[in-house]
C-alpha cells in the first residue's frame, strides 16, 4: 500500500507498507498533523489487518508531527496489543524524537 505524497491543508504525507514473513513495515514520510493523521491511522489499521507477528513504524523521514501523530500511534499500539501483535516505532526523525520525548510516549512506542 502506498498513499502517495499528497498536498493537504496541513502538509504532505506519504505512508507505504511492506509485508514480510514476520513483520509489516509502515514507512511514514512528510507531515503528520490533525489533518493528515486519519490517513496514518487508516494505514496502521491496514497493516494490523495483515496479522503478521509485528508492526514496525519507520518515522525516520517525518519532517513534522504533533500530538495527533502520537495519539494515532498510541491508539494503534493499544489495538495491536489487544490482538496479540507487537507494535513499535523503529526509526525516529529529530522532530518525531522530540515530540515523543515531550509527551513521554517514547518508552511505550520504541522497541526495547
Amino acid at each position: 500500500m502506498d498513499s502517495g505524497l499528497q498536498g493537504e491543508p496541513g502538509g504532505c504525507l506519504r505512508v507505504s507498507s511492506a509485508v514480510g514473513a514476520d513483520r509489516t513495515l509502515v514507512v511514514v514520510e512528510g507531515e503528520v498533523d490533525f489533518t493528515t493523521s486519519p490517513r496514518l491511522a487508516e494505514a496502521l489499521e491496514e497493516a494490523m489487518a495483515n496479522r503478521v507477528g509485528r508492526v514496525d513504524v519507520d518515522l525516520g523521514s517525518l519532517s513534522f508531527c504533533d500530538c495527533s501523530c502520537v495519539h494515532v500511534l498510541l491508539a494503534a499500539r493499544e489495538r495491536a496489543m489487544g490482538t496479540g501483535l507487537m507494535f513499535a516505532c523503529v526509526a525516529l526523525s529529530p522532530c518525531a524524537e522530540r515530540v515523543l520525548e515531550l509527551t513521554q510516549a517514547g518508552s511505550l512506542l520504541q522497541a526495547a
